[in-house]
Parts: structure tokens; C-alpha cells; sequence
């Protein structure tokens, strides 16, 4: 099981059908917001490591999406 965790600028209330549903589209994860994090953290749990979609993904969507190191 693979944990990734992105830094995004996606605020609660731009959390929205789209980006929802874009995430939803992808079989095999699960995902949810941290918004009490300055950084609105993404994290994301999957069995690969599907990064670069899920980065690719949000920043299709205008959205800034970053891999957060640990």
C-alpha cells in the first residue's frame, strides 16, 4: 500500500464536483482533504504509485499540486 501525500492550493470551498469527480475517475484509491493544514494537504492511499496522474490530474484542473516529501 502506497501513501502519498501532495501539497495543493485547493481550499475547502474550491473543493468542489470537479475536482471530486476527477479524483473518483481514478479505480483503486482512496483520497481526502486536509484543509486544517496550511498546506490543504491531499493524501491519497493506492496499491501503485500513480503520482504523476493525480499531479498531472489537479493541475489540469488549474490547481496547484505538489509532492509533499516527508
Amino acid at each position: 500500500m502506497h501513501i502519498l501525500v501532495f501539497k495543493t492550493n485547493i481550499t475547502q470551498s474550491e473543493e468542489g464536483t470537479l475536482i471530486n469527480n476527477a479524483l473518483n475517475t481514478i479505480s483503486g484509491i482512496k483520497w481526502n482533504f486536509d484543509h486544517w493544514d496550511t498546506d490543504n494537504i491531499l493524501r491519497i492511499e493506492t496499491e501503485n504509485d500513480c503520482s504523476e496522474d493525480i499531479i498531472q490530474l489537479i493541475t489540469h484542473a488549474g490547481y496547484v499540486c505538489q509532492t509533499l516529501e516527508d
